[in-house]
């Protein structure tokens, strides 16, 4: 009988790159073939997820970019090229993609300070075993381009052209780092290769490949091999899906029949190991939320609050860090030219505050709703005409205005400023702004046990400090500080040597009295200005009303009279000692907070 012999396939397993010089070289080879970073760079731009991964981070590093406090002439303009912004941003990918970064620094002639800074491709550079000495080519597969060597960057030494060169911390390992995400390379791989799959089964119609039998004898061992060798090259691997594999035998009886071959429960393998990829990925990268570049994952939901925890955990875990390195790194090279700078990133402003309706009307200025609207800016009023009104016409418009409004000696007057056109919500909240202090000196809400002392005073007027002491178990001392506070506060006084509660404590809370006290106070508008001999008779007989409008009155008025009474008031008027004319008097409309008497 005759034997059916197989040949063995090896299947490459993924290992750690080594970094190892030859006796020949200068430089430590970075991978066995001295070409490791063309490999990262490989899966970065095939792997979706990991691409998407290294570019969001990259994007919430970056922030708004750089900010300088102070001066520094590289910062605008790092070399002829690039802004320290610019720089900054290939840095972080470098840092991101490699776990390490480079900068060409340029010192000046007179080795004061750096004169340009360019930023280097970190895939470009071999290092000696200590990083003190750096090898630059532009194509390593090429072993016959030429290499440029540079010294490592020495502020002690501000000579020529030098190299700083950063590789991230790692146990056991020299000359060149290793990315943060390489427990997971075997899963970007997989990744890449998931899809590689799936693309050649698109091509071979999703026919997934068959046995072929040749019947005209058994070959020998090295023409077995040969064989071994040959379907290596040609199916091993994703690009190969769907492949015939062909089988040699001696006899047809022997040999096997064409046989398909169909995978088992194919759309679950796929699923799950799509699944387990995913997660080992997510979990080297450090990404708790996923959706944060722009990946969405089964099952995940979670409201507003939990995207904004998850995220600002990540940006105080991960991307601060990062950040914090990159600004120390462009304070100390500004410092190392001699500039007095600090340089700092700009945050990334990821969630806004959201407000309902009601809350933008309220905040929001008229333009700024018409641009959250989507509406144009409200066209410009035309050149104003110069208004010369005759007496008829003014009293008629005083006569306008003595219908509305009410007397100005109705209202207590608290503060008086000139008129923003904003709304009544940003005037009322600009005054208190300035005057909360004033406005609720007089609201004093007494401790717990300044509230015991009264009502222990307001049962006996005639005790002594001593007494008051010894009933609340406190020293006469500080009776002494409870009751000078209370008189300080106008609270407790002595009237013919008795207690005497001035304004009896209050039941409310302090909160909800200052809100009764707020309903009290409004914003009205009114008419100010000089009162001299130059007045017109328009202006003179307005302010003699003595009258405050609310805006929607005023805005009435401006509709009856034709014409925009806010801006033009009295009429036009010339700038004294200038050809200079304006469509509007010297008087002006005030806005004033009040309280009805």
């Amino acid at each position: 009988m005759s034997r059916i012999q197989f040949a063995g396939m090896d299947i490459d397993k993924y290992k750690t790159p080594e970094f190892y010089q030859e006796k020949n070289k200068k430089y430590v080879n970075y991978g066995s073939d001295n070409l490791y970073p063309l490999y990262l760079v490989d899966l970065f731009n095939r792997s979706a997820k990991h691409n998407a991964i290294l570019t969001g981070k990259q994007t919430y590093v970056y922030g708004a970019g750089l900010e300088m406090e102070g001066t520094w002439n590289l910062f605008a303009n790092a070399n002829r090229f690039d802004s320290l912004d610019e720089i900054f941003n290939k840095c972080i990918l470098d840092k991101l993609l490699y776990g390490g970064y480079a900068l060409q620094i340029i010192w000046d002639r007179v080795g004061e300070s750096i004169a340009e800074i360019y930023h280097m491709d970190f895939s470009k550079i071999r290092s000696n075993v200590d990083n003190t000495e750096f090898y630059f080519s532009n194509d390593w597969v090429d072993p016959r381009a030429k290499t440029k060597s540079y010294k490592v960057f020495n502020p002690e030494k501000k000579v020529g052209t030098q190299i700083y060169y950063y590789r991230d911390y790692r146990p056991a390992t020299a000359t060149y780092p290793l990315p943060e995400y390489i427990g997971a390379i075997p899963y970007v791989e997989c990744d890449v290769e998931i899809a590689n799959y799936h693309r050649s089964n698109l091509h071979n119609e999703f026919f997934f490949g068959g046995i072929l039998s040749f019947n005209n004898g058994e070959p020998t061992q090295d023409e077995k091999d040969d064989l071994v060798r040959r379907l290596n090259r040609r199916h091993k691997g994703t690009d190969n899906a769907g492949r015939w594999i062909i089988n040699f035998s001696d006899r047809v009886d022997n040999a096997p029949t064409v046989i398909p071959i169909q995978p088992n429960e194919l759309d679950k393998q796929f699923d799950l190991l799509n699944k387990q990829v995913q997660e080992e990925i997510f979990v080297a990268h450090k990404i708790t939320s996923p959706m944060f570049f722009g990946i969405r994952t089964e099952g995940q939901l979670g409201g507003r609050s939990e995207m904004i925890d998850s995220f600002k955990l990540f940006e105080q875990n991960y991307v601060k860090p990062i950040q914090q390195h990159f600004e120390v790194l462009f304070t100390y090279l500004a410092n190392q030219s001699g500039a007095t700078a600090t340089i700092e990133v700009k945050p990334l402003e990821m969630f806004k505050p959201t407000f309902t309706e009601q809350t933008l009307l309220q905040i929001a200025t008229r333009p700024e709703m018409r641009e959250m609207a989507g509406l144009p800016p409200e066209p410009e009023l035309p050149e104003a005409e110069q208004i010369q009104m005759s007496g008829q016409e003014w009293e008629k418009e005083i006569r306008i205005f003595a219908e509305f409004g009410e007397s100005a000696d109705l209202y207590d007057e608290i503060e008086s400023r000139k008129v923003t056109f904003s709304d009544d919500h940003y005037e009322f909240e600009s005054h208190l702004e300035f005057n909360e202090k004033e406005l609720f000196a007089k609201i004093y809400e007494p401790t717990e046990v300044e509230k015991e002392l009264l009502d222990i005073v307001k049962k006996n007027p005639l005790l002594s400090k001593t007494e008051i002491g010894k009933i609340m178990g406190l020293s006469e001392s500080k009776v002494k500080e409870l009751v000078v506070n209370l008189e300080k506060n106008k609270v407790l006084g002595i009237t013919e040597g008795a207690w005497n509660i001035l304004t009896p404590p209050p039941s409310a809370s302090i909160l909800d009295r200052v809100a009764n006290e707020l309903d009290s106070f409004k914003v009205k508008y009114k008419y100010t200005g000089p009162r001299d001999s130059k007045n017109r008779d328009f202006c003179r007989a307005l302010l003699n009303l003595n009258k405050v409008y609310t805006r929607a009155e005023i805005d009435k008025i401006s509709s009856i009279v034709d014409r925009n009474v806010w801006t033009k008031r009295g009429g036009w008027q010339t700038v004294k000692g200038t050809d200079i004319h304006l469509p509007f008097c010297r008087h002006q409309w005030s806005s004033v907070l009040v309280k009805k008497k």
